[in-house]
């Protein structure tokens, strides 16, 4: 049987399928390894592209390979061959942009997992393990703010009391949720710079509550029962803050005035940032006060 210059032109087409299936391969491997630090999930990768690649081989073998039937001699015999070799050209397209399909979803899946591992591993500066975070709105149930402290100071008590609680503490506004913004007065300073995150930020929190969330605590010290209304005002303010105020000084012992309240808050704790609204953010000044 005599070789075909359609058959040779499919042969072709196979090998250059291949080729391109090969360089989407090394595409893949050099999106994935480029950073070094994902080496399982490059390895899956690769060898979920390699599987593609090798299923479209054996499928494009058989269907070179597959023979038509004999066209009977005379008339029929031209038409019967441009048929097959239709046959043989649109079957080897379509594998041509499934696997394409195919190769390009595997290339995504793996860069999505890239960035979920990579997420994961940004310190947001709490501690989200087994951490239970429940959230209740008295104020728009129109009960009085008095009673709403008793009612969260004895909510905390109660959750403290629960087998296999170890921590418990309320917070007014949390990260990744709701926060407020409040200008502060630093004596010595006419102005103080912004930063591009904006802010600065501030929590409200009862004892405890850092602790829960897992802050970690550079200097100082966290608050405790002592810091109650009648005590002197303090705060604990972010590494960045403390930085970003008070250059080349120890910000610990130093204050600063929030809002219209007029009274100098001592800083007492110095916390490692913590995030605020998003895994990446631009940065910004956050602070805790006694609530």
């Amino acid at each position: 049987m005599a070789f075909r210059p359609d058959r040779a032109r499919v042969l072709a087409s196979g090998l250059v399928l291949r080729a391109v299936l090969l360089a989407l391969l090394l595409v893949a491997l050099v999106l994935l390894v480029r950073t070094g630090r994902y080496p399982a999930t490059s390895l899956l990768a690769a060898v979920a592209v390699a599987a593609s690649i090798v299923e479209l081989s054996r499928r494009t073998r058989h269907a070179l390979e597959a023979r038509e039937p004999e066209a009977p001699v005379g008339a029929l015999h031209g038409a019967s061959r441009q048929v097959g070799a239709s046959s043989l050209r649109l079957r080897t397209g379509l594998l041509l942009v499934q696997t394409t399909l195919c190769t390009a979803l595997l290339v995504g899946a793996g860069l999505f997992v890239r960035s979920l591992d990579r997420a994961s591993s940004v310190d947001l500066g709490i501690s989200t393990a087994r951490l239970l975070d429940i959230r209740i709105d008295l104020g728009s149930a129109g009960m009085p703010r008095d009673q709403q402290k008793v009612f969260y100071r004895d909510a905390v008590e109660r959750l403290r009391a629960v087998p296999g609680v170890k921590l418990a503490g309320s917070i007014q506004g949390t990260p990744f949720g709701s926060n407020s913004a409040e200008g502060i007065k630093v004596p010595g300073l006419d102005t103080i710079r912004g930063l591009p995150g904006g802010g600065p930020y501030y929590f409200r929190v009862t004892p405890g509550a850092l602790e829960a969330l897992g802050v970690r605590l550079l200097r100082g010290r966290l608050f405790t029962d002592a810091d109650g209304p009648k005590s002197p005002p303090v705060a604990v303010i972010s590494d960045l803050m403390a930085r970003h105020i008070w250059k080349g000084e120890d910000a610990l012992g130093k204050c600063f005035i929030a809002g219209d309240d007029g009274r100098c808050r001592e800083i007492v704790g110095i916390i490692r940032d913590v995030h605020r609204q998003e895994i990446e953010e631009a940065p910004f000044m956050l602070y805790f006060t006694p609530g």
